[in-house]
């Protein structure tokens, strides 16, 4: 079984630990935002929410794999875990960078879109009804001053004096009705506050992509660090001693007095026939 060291499974198991608790994170965001959320038909709102459980469940899948393969050794999913973090903070890069490039003109663009419903008293009871839920919810009055109803000011516009203080202001108008007359209404136009949530918006999805990216950079680092030195471990040639046989192996070597005080001749053959026997010998 391949080893991967200590110190960096722990480091590995601390970083899918943190990366858990960001993805529970923003799971509890988007269950906060849909308890307490003031109307149903805010489409962006939806939207949003759907974004943030999606996301929320990807990094605690995600981060829960990282952990099952760096506890467990296991390659495979290491691999897929390397590979997620990858296609996850390239996208979450993507994200961040456009949304700050096209803050601007998506302000632009509400803008226009907003001119084009005006006059609000003469456009569709569909947007009729989509400024009277947000004027109520913002507290503002149009969408860029109260004039934008012209003469057919909503209820939706009426401000309580004590409940928000500083924030009424009170107008004549005239009413085909009962003629001229004045009314308290809220005195901030709502674009101003559509622009500041857009922008809080903004600024919470281009913190999040980054944040997120800059984690899957780490992931990406710590993982393919295991996967290396798993691969190493498996590739490793194996070390095999081999012992030589002894050729020659005397069972009786010679002292050393007698090698050297001894006639070369005597050492290696003691016994050796005399010239005379050799020659004379029938």
């Amino acid at each position: 079984m391949a080893k991967i060291n200590s110190r960096l499974k722990s480091l590995f198991t601390s970083y899918n630990l943190l990366f858990s608790m960001v993805g529970v994170l923003i799971l509890v965001l988007g269950l906060w935002n849909d308890t307490w959320r003031q109307t149903d038909t805010e489409l962006v709102r939806e939207i949003g929410l759907v974004l943030l459980y999606m996301l929320g469940s990807l990094t605690l899948i995600f981060s829960l794999l990282g952990a099952y393969g760096a506890h467990y050794e296991h390659k495979l999913a290491l691999v897929m875990f390397l590979v997620s973090t990858i296609t996850g903070g390239i996208a979450m890069l993507t994200t961040g960078v456009s949304a700050a490039v096209a803050r601007p003109q998506m302000v632009e663009q509400m803008e226009e879109m907003f001119k084009t419903a005006l006059p609000l008293d003469k456009t569709t009871q569909r947007n009729k009804n989509a400024v009277y839920s947000m004027q109520k919810t913002l507290q503002c009055c149009g969408l860029f001053s109260y004039n934008d109803w012209q003469n057919q000011i909503p209820e939706s516009c009426l401000c309580d004096v004590h409940k928000a203080v500083g924030s009424c202001t009170i107008v004549k108008h005239t009413s085909y009705s009962y003629g001229q007359m004045t009314k308290t209404i809220y005195s901030q136009p709502c674009f101003p506050s559509i622009v500041s949530y857009l922008n809080v918006g903004v600024d919470y999805i281009m913190g999040v992509s980054f944040t997120l990216a800059i984690m899957a950079v780490l992931g990406m680092a710590l993982s393919s660090t295991m996967i290396h030195q798993m691969q190493d471990d498996v590739t490793k040639p194996t070390t095999v001693v081999l012992k030589v046989p002894a050729v020659f192996s005397p069972k009786k070597l010679p002292k050393y007095q007698h090698l050297f005080n001894t006639p070369l001749a005597a050492v290696f053959s003691p016994k050796l026939p005399k010239y005379q026997e050799l020659f004379n010998t029938p």
